[in-house]
């Protein structure tokens, strides 16, 4: 197993030279490398320690792209400990937009691996937003309250894809129940979730992008027509970025709601005030104005807002803005369960990434322990 890792680090440094460009894609011999390396993710963090010295490499494009390819062979929280740490340790190698782009990655990487992100990545993410606030210091000046136009709502996402893509659900149904109420809405697509700009070599992950929205201007939803505008793929950048501030300066919305978290509404909170609604149970980690938030906030998020300076009128509890319908009539007796029986359903659309031998595990312990009925949808 050693070996075989010995032999990726010799076909790398064979690849990546300081003259030329380093590979931004799988290519076959990579591909062929993780397809054959099932024994390798059985390595211990010692042994990949004593193979891949990350620390020796001096050349920084060289370590996060042998990083993130062994990141693919191997599903390890450690190795990844190390990726994060290596990737904040040398950030100022890179302009802001390449910081954002390997910030992104990395959180991505996390998010679906189940690996905890290091706490000190908020406070990169944080200077990724002045940095990028630094760029528009002149073009900020704030529109007063008197100046906006009445029960306007501008809502920003960074992905739109469709109802059942959660993020997506929370922005249209957010923009369902203001119109609803009689406010006006613009819907706003920054298309900005993974960019690829500022893209430096790794096996990167890219998000999903409907380009046919671009020629939409407007999006139906449960019978409601909601005003969209999609941006082209390749935010956050600064030309992209001035237009936008200088449209945001002619509409002037009375109120900014941010899906998620993105650079843009953290840059244009100094113009109009905007409040960051998260897309699970914990905050936003934007850095806007106001905060949303469903439950009530914990001790870690606590010790959170007073590192950034947040106070109780910062902070909005509100409630899930799902619409949940019911799409079934079916019942236990139906599919043949007991009613006393206990079920585990268990649904998502990453399944194929997180049914993991220890999952498979894991719930093949439960059903030989009980009469648990799995039902997977």
């Amino acid at each position: 197993m050693q070996k075989q890792l010995a032999d990726f680090l010799i076909y790398a440094n064979q690849i990546i030279k300081p003259d030329q460009d380093i590979p931004n894609s799988l290519d076959e011999n990579v591909r062929l490398l993780i397809a054959n390396s099932v024994e390798v993710t059985n390595l211990s963090s010692e042994d990949i320690s004593s193979v891949l010295r990350f620390e020796e490499i001096s050349d920084t494009r060289k370590a996060i792209y042998l990083y993130s390819v062994l990141l693919h062979m191997v599903k390890n929280n450690y190795m990844f400990q190390q990726y994060a740490k290596y990737a904040y340790s040398h950030r100022d190698d890179y302009n802001i937009y390449s910081q954002y782009y390997l910030y992104s990655q990395i959180k991505a990487m996390a998010f679906e691996n189940g690996y905890e992100l290091p706490e000190y990545y908020d406070t990169w993410i944080f200077e990724i937003s002045n940095g990028y606030i630094a760029f528009f210091c002149d073009e900020l000046s704030v529109i007063d309250f008197s100046d906006r136009k009445t029960g306007f709502v501008l809502v920003i996402t960074s992905q739109l894809l469709g109802p059942l893509h959660s993020p997506t659900k929370i922005a249209l149904d957010i923009c369902f129940y203001l119109i609803k109420s009689g406010r006006k809405v613009l819907l706003l697509n920054l298309a900005d979730a993974l960019s690829m700009t500022g893209s430096i070599a790794c096996l990167s992950k890219r998000a999903r992008y409907i380009e046919e929205y671009l020629n939409d201007y407007e999006y139906v939803y449960n019978g409601v027509s909601i005003p969209f505008y999609q941006c082209e793929q390749g935010m956050p950048n600064i030309e992209g970025m001035y237009t936008l501030i200088s449209k945001i300066r002619e509409i002037k919305p009375e109120i900014i709601l941010s899906i998620g978290e993105d650079i843009f509404s953290n840059v244009i909170d100094d113009m109009i005030p905007c409040c960051s609604i998260p897309l699970d149970a914990g905050l936003s980690h934007n850095y806007t104005k106001y905060l949303a938030h469903y439950y009530d906030i914990t001790a870690k998020e606590h010790e959170w807002l007073r590192k950034y300076g947040y106070k109780n009128e910062n902070l909005i509890k509100m409630q899930l803005p799902f619409q949940i319908e019911k799409t079934s009539g079916l019942k236990r007796e139906d599919l043949g369960i007991p009613e006393t029986a206990f079920c585990l359903i268990i649904i998502g659309n990453r399944l194929e990434s997180e049914r993991t031998d220890e999952f498979l595990s894991m719930l093949d312990s439960i059903l030989k322990q009980t009469d648990t009925i799995l039902l997977t949808v």
